[in-house]
């Protein structure tokens, strides 16, 4: 028997055993959390491979769930002109032995392999003071996906403020039971799916985010380590000498820290990122939490003018290799946010991600909430094999300890009189470099911006701009 599909990137991962014929899908959640989104997005991902959908409605409008699914790039227009989508709207005044009669032929005439029911709530509420209807109601619909030979999606309504459906039996005897969730983060919205059962499946997750995106529904589940590789084909060389003679390379998948004291950032600190991005042509998404796009492309032009580029060079490199995006943290929850970024990356796959200005979540976030989040993240963004460098203030030990163990590679700056050890003869700064697996050292700021240092980053800058 052939597989059904669910569309959703990490949902099939999940509940790869659920989708197949002979299959009851229950969908629960809020008012307005996604549920017809999602399931007309199953039935999307199907119709593109032949099979027929039939959406019986009590309570979604015709054009307006057209309208809504157009949005999210799914033209049910076109699948209804090749015969596999059809939408019939029943009203809520039917009796449960009209509608399920109703069913039955469209059954014969449409011959659907999948049945979405928007939703069933109604229908079973109303034999709430009749058990016996309500258990012939309730068997009806555990036995449609058999008659069908395919799957059976229940939309239903969960109330504000309960965890439990309220459908009885059909909870039991589904084979997948999802709920969709929101809630408030410091008055920003997160949301959740729960899934509650996959029978044949093995659920290591409980509640996974998702966001409803101009190119659909998106799960974010947390990703398994097993098969992230770094390293390979994947390492990438340096030209600004100390670094290159040090760090030696740095492979797809590193997380790079840059941090320096509040009060003493550094412009140059910025080089490591440049580097990178010039001596191996990489394509490269800054993406800025604290200045808006123009500003922070502004600061980038000044640490190339610093190394003797003309304003036109700089201009022109940053036009070939940088992206920038400036995004306000406060504005959106770490979920939504974490989300944004991700399909951020999907879509430009960038070799190399700078978010710059982290420090910022440290006075707004919760310090578990956003570990937590940013793990997540990092993992993701390894396993596609992007480079991450992460720029930031030294606001406080313990947020710098957190970053730092996070990261294989430290660049942290701090102005000073003394250096490793030795007392420099004016207070600059000092850059502790540190590599995963090696011995931590430093440098100061007369020996990284050495002239030599800085003619080779020059060049590397220059023969990029040549070359792309």
């Amino acid at each position: 028997m052939a597989m059904f599909t669910s569309r959703i990137k990490g949902l099939d991962e999940l509940a790869e055993k659920t989708f197949n014929p002979y299959s009851l899908v229950v969908i629960g959640g809020h008012p307005g959390a996604g549920k017809t989104t999602l399931a007309v997005s199953i039935c999307a991902d199907n119709m593109e491979r032949g099979e027929k959908c039939l959406y019986i409605s009590f309570q979604e409008d015709k054009d307006k769930l057209y309208s809504m699914m157009r949005n999210i790039g799914i033209d049910l227009e076109e699948y209804e002109d090749k015969g596999l989508f059809k939408y019939v709207r029943l009203p809520v005044t039917l009796k449960p032995s009209e509608v399920m009669q109703v069913i039955n032929d469209l059954v014969v005439t449409e011959k659907p392999r999948m049945i979405v029911i928007d939703s069933v709530t109604p229908v079973l509420d109303s034999l709430l003071v009749e058990p016996k209807k309500r258990a012939m109601v309730q068997n009806y619909m555990y036995n449609l996906p058999k008659s069908i030979n395919g799957v059976v999606i229940l939309l239903a309504e969960l109330p504000f403020g309960e965890e439990n459906l309220r459908l009885g039996n059909i909870e039991f005897v589904a084979d997948m039971l999802i709920l969709l969730k929101y809630r408030l983060e410091r008055g920003l919205l997160v949301r959740e799916m729960e899934i509650k059962k996959a029978r044949g499946s093995h659920l290591r997750l409980a509640k996974i985010p998702f966001a409803i995106t101009s190119r659909g529904f998106r799960t974010f589940p947390a990703p398994t380590t097993q098969d992230i590789r770094v390293g390979g084909e994947g390492r990438y060389t340096l030209s600004f000498p100390v670094l290159r003679d040090y760090i030696g390379y740095v492979n797809k998948g590193e997380t790079i820290l840059v941090s320096c004291q509040p009060d003493a950032r550094f412009l140059q600190s910025i080089y490591i990122v440049l580097d990178l991005v010039a001596t191996n042509r990489l394509r490269g998404l800054f993406i800025t939490y604290r200045y808006g796009a123009e500003e922070a492309k502004n600061l980038i032009k000044e640490a190339l003018l610093a190394l003797g580029v003309t304003g036109g060079e700089a201009e022109e490199f940053i036009r070939k290799y940088v992206e920038i995006r400036s995004i306000n943290p406060s504005g959106t929850s770490m979920t939504e946010l974490l989300a944004y970024e991700t399909l951020m990356a999907e879509e430009r796959k960038p070799d190399l991600v700078l978010f710059h200005g982290i420090d910022v979540f440290e006075s707004i976030v919760d310090h578990k909430t956003y570990f937590s989040e940013l793990l997540n993240e990092l993992f993701t963004l390894k396993k596609m094999g992007i480079i991450v460098a992460r720029y930031g203030n030294i606001t406080s030990e313990e947020f710098y300890r957190r970053n730092a163990s996070l990261s294989d590679i430290v660049v942290k700056g701090l102005f000073t009189d003394k250096c490793g050890g030795k007392t420099l003869g004016a207070p600059g700064m000092c850059f502790y470099l540190w590599r995963r697996g090696r011995k931590p050292i430093y440098v100061s700021e007369h020996e990284a911006l050495a002239e030599d240092n800085l003619k080779a980053l020059k060049m590397s800058i220059v023969k990029a701009i040549e070359d792309g």
